[in-house]
This record gives C-alpha cells, structure tokens and sequence, in this order.
C-alpha cells in the first residue's frame, strides 16, 4: 500500500478525535459506537466509519484507476511524479511530472504539466491543406498547384507546373503578319494587301485599297473617240509604223513543193516577218500597221522569256490569209506553228478569213496588242524549237503568256482595250480553264509569269550544249524554280509528262 501524504495523516486524526468527542460510540442504552479507524482512497484522502452499519463513507471519485507508481527517477521529488492531478468524471485531466520524460513525445513538462510541444512536427499548430511541414515551421508548398509561384496570365496549371496556354492570344502559335488574333484564333486581315479580297488585274492594291490603275487601258481615263489605246497610251488611230520597214517579194516554197510569190515586209535583223500571196487580199496599210503591233507584241515575249528565236528557223513567217503554204481555211481553224519546206518557222493565222476575232482584222484595229493573243501564242512554241517538251506543256505557257501580252477579253467594249486585261497572273482565277498547269504551278509553287524567265533561259542553255530537252527535263527546271517537288501541279492539270 502506497505511503501517506503528510497532510492525510493529520486529516485522518482530526476525524477520528472529532468522532470521538462528538460522543458517537454507542452504550447499551444508547447508539452504537463505530470503531475509530481510517479507510485510504485511491487518492490518498482518508474516510471513517459512518451511519447505523458504520460502513466506510464513499471516496471521492471513487473510479479513478490508481495511477502508476513512479518511477525512480522521480523518487526524490518533492511532488508524486505520475500521479493524477485533476481527477475528473472517472478520467484523469492532467498527471503531475517533474521532467519531460513523464510526458509522451510530442509534450513536454512545464509546472509539473504536460504541455503539447510547439510546431507543425507536433502538430501544434498543424499545416494547412497548400503547406507542408519542415524544420517545425510550416511553408507553402511549391508549384502552381499552390500558388508558389501563380502561373502567369498567359498559362494554366497542369500536374503542378504551368503550361503555356493554346491560341494566337497567348502566342501558342502566335498568328502570321497577315492575321489579327480575334477571339484566340488567327483571321485573315482585311484588304487587298492580305488578298482578303484580292484586286482584279484593273486595279492596284495602294494603302491596303483597291485603285483602278491608270491609263487608257484601264479606261481611265479613256481615250478620244480618234485615238487608239496602245501599250495603255492613246495614240493617233494613224498608228506609226516602224522606221526601216523594208517591203519585196520573196518566192516561198508551200504544200507539195509548190511555190509562190509573196509580199513580205520586215525590218532588217528582224526574227519576224509578215507576208502575203501574190496577189494579197490585203492592204498594205494595213500589213504594215500589223507588223508594227506584232514587233511589239514578239519583243515583250522575248523579253519576259529572256528567249531568242533559234536562229535557223527565222525570220519566221506570219500568214494572215490562206496560202499555198497554210492551205485553204476551214471552219474552226484556230492556227498553228510549224515548219517549211525550207527550214523555217511559220505562224499560219487566218485572221482574213475568221469572222469570229475579238477585234476586227482591219486597218483601225491592227496597231492594237490587243490584236496580238494569237500571234503571241504561236511565237511562244516558236520558243520550244528543237525540244522534245510536249505540246500541252507547250499549250500552258503559250495560252499563259498571250493573255499576259495580248490581253485577255472580258468583255465589253472591243474597239476599247479597257475591255482587255493585260499583264494577268497565271494564278488568276480566270486563267485555270485555259492553262491548268501554269495556273497550278502558280497557285501551289508561286511560279508565276515573273519566273518564266528562269524556266525558259535554263531550258535554252540546255538546247544550247546539245542536250535535247524533253518533259522531265523540263519539270527538272521548274522544281527548281520553285524549290520542291512539282508533280502535283501536273496532277490537278491532268498533264502527263511524256517520255
């Protein structure tokens, strides 16, 4: 049994001398007397006898385990280490300790309490959701996820880092030159630098605005009823034939070895001639006007080309009526390019026959580029002389480079060449039902009426060391041009390279 507490030992003799002189023992005649000794509760606090049975008087909380004996550490305290202080309801509020040892490992001892330690490690106070405990200090934990750091305003949180978020607003991808960022998508801008829309060929794209171009041929303005639009200035209708215009008679070799004579007239060291059979339904008016307009028209070609005619096959030959070298004109005839008895190239036309022109084969309409598609065409496989490249390859450039020269009809007005649109780009819309593959290669590879110089110089130093050019030779050329790979452009034309 444990030792007293001093304080309990004089407690218990002040009850038992109280009880005594209080006369509670009984006599016989008298209340029964109870016997003087002291019952000791669990916490050290003395009870005596009471009532008719003298039974013990309860101990106060009488539940309360006896606490543990202490330990020898504590044997020399001038308190009982371990010992319940604040018993309470059958439970015990607080032990008394002398040294951090009586506590458990997150406590320690203050004023013979227990004291939860300080700090997060003990929980005291614990770390929020977003912070993690170390060295007994709570701190934020790092990454977005946190808040340390925020992602920017330009990117999210994902997994704990943050992540540039997608669309033109944030820069991921950011939109080229020609695009605004609207509603985090990149949109065409607006106008005609951005071709959104695009100007047709009458107009310029000046300050991101369509402006009709100037000059005669646009019809701004238009000439006077007694000028002629040429080269997009009004000129007199009595159009100036070129100084040194020589005209004679010369015997050309036609169809089955026949021969006749003809008017011919050309300047001198000229590729090109105009000629007419004896007798010519033609005035020479107007022979001379139309040679001036086709000198022009050939010089333009050759030199956007940067091309010269083979020289074996020139002077070349334009027939405007039918011959004994083109025969005679049949309906439908369009015109073609070939070579005579003698060597040379001929154009055969037919324009006195064909009723259908866009613009009258006559005196007042013969100085006009505007007149000059079909020479223009036939001069182009003029061009090709002494290669195997194939007729509709042939075709594309030569439809392609007699809308650039001669002017593409519109409709309208023919006397105006307003009604014409001269100088088109093979990427115009327009130019697809007639030229497929230049309209291709300009539209996929950017190889436009500006690149055919490349093409055809190349293609001419190529006749020119003796190889002969053929289809493949000639897409080789344009895939170089362009930098890559031109077959499709072949393939959405329907072009078949021939071997």
């Amino acid at each position: 049994m444990k030792a007293l507490k001093a304080g309990n030992v004089l407690v218990a003799g002040i009850l038992l001398a109280t009880l005594f002189l209080a006369g509670c023992l009984r006599t016989e005649s008298g209340p029964k007397a109870c016997a003087l000794d002291a019952k000791i509760c669990p916490d050290g606090t003395a009870v005596g006898r009471m009532g008719p049975d003298c039974e013990f008087a309860p101990c106060p909380n009488a539940s309360v385990a006896q606490p543990n004996v202490p330990n020898a550490s504590q044997a020399n305290q001038s308190v009982a280490c371990g010992y319940c202080q604040y018993p309470e309801n059958g439970s015990c509020v607080s032990y008394q300790c002398c040294a951090d040892a009586d506590c458990g490992a997150n406590s320690s001892c203050s004023g013979h309490r227990c004291t939860l330690r300080q700090g997060c490690r003990y929980g005291n106070p614990p770390c929020g959701e977003n912070e993690e405990c170390a060295n007994n200090a709570c701190a934020l934990r790092k990454g977005c996820a946190y808040g340390n750091p925020p992602c920017p305003a330009n990117a999210s949180c994902s997994n704990n880092a943050c992540v540039l978020k997608s669309g033109c607003q944030y820069g991921n991808p950011s939109c080229g030159a020609n695009y605004d960022c609207i509603g985090n998508g990149c949109v065409l801008k607006q106008g005609c630098a951005y071709w959104n829309p695009g100007c047709d060929a009458d107009h310029d794209c000046i300050a991101n605005q369509c402006v009709l171009k100037a000059g005669c041929q646009y019809g701004n303005p238009k000439c006077d009823t007694n000028l002629y639009c040429v080269n997009n200035q009004c000129v007199n209708k009595q159009c100036v034939v070129p100084s040194g215009l020589a005209d004679y008679s010369v015997n050309i070799s036609g169809e089955g070895n026949s021969s006749a004579i003809y008017d011919a007239r050309t300047v001198p060291g000229s590729p090109i001639r105009v000629v007419c059979q004896d007798p010519c339904p033609v005035s020479d008016l107007l022979l001379n006007r139309k040679y001036a307009a086709l000198e022009k028209s050939v010089g333009d070609l050759t030199s956007i080309t940067g091309t010269a005619f083979v020289g074996k096959y020139t002077p070349i030959d334009f027939h405007y009526t039918s011959d004994n070298v083109c025969g005679d004109y049949k309906p439908g005839d369009t015109g073609y390019y070939a070579h005579g008895a003698d060597g040379r190239g001929y154009a055969c036309l037919f324009f006195h026959e064909k009723s259908s022109l866009v613009a009258p084969f006559d005196e007042n309409n013969a100085c006009r580029q505007a007149g000059t598609l079909l020479e223009v065409h036939e001069a182009t496989h003029a061009l090709f002389d002494d290669t195997d490249v194939s007729y509709w390859i042939q075709e594309n450039f030569a439809k392609t480079l007699s809308f650039y020269i001669g002017g593409y009809y519109k409709g309208g007005d023919a006397d105006s060449d307003s009604s014409f649109v001269f100088g088109m780009s093979a990427c115009d819309q327009r130019m697809k039902p007639y030229a497929p593959l230049s309209y291709e290669l300009c539209r996929l590879y950017g190889i436009d009426v500006s690149s055919y110089r490349k093409a055809f110089t190349r293609m001419d130093s190529m006749r020119s060391s003796g190889q002969v050019v053929n289809d493949h030779d000639f897409k080789s050329i344009l895939d170089g041009i362009a930098g890559q790979d031109t077959s499709q452009a072949f393939i959405n034309a329907n072009v078949t390279l021939v071997t």
